[in-house]
């Protein structure tokens, strides 16, 4: 049952990039553009939500605090000099 609904979760965060990613046009892509994009994000996103269903959510979770507060610290701690 968690991994049912972690796959619901995980694509729905996937949806919710892609979303975000298409609200801030640079390029309008050609139909053909537009389906490569298309194919090469079903290509990614679904091995990506195999590979995630494996582990726990809370586990996942746990990684991404982790790792945006390490990213957060070096960003932090390299800052350029004025």
């Amino acid at each position: 049952m968690t991994c049912l609904i972690f796959r619901s979760d995980t694509s729905r965060l996937l949806a919710d990039q892609a979303a975000a990613f298409r609200a801030v046009p640079v390029l309008a892509p050609s139909r053909r553009g537009e389906a490569l994009r298309r194919s090469l994000r079903e290509y990614v996103a679904d091995p990506a939500a195999r590979l995630l269903s494996r582990f726990g959510i809370h586990g996942i979770e746990a990684t991404i605090r982790n790792a945006t507060a390490i990213i957060k610290r070096v960003a932090g701690s390299h800052r350029p000099n004025d």
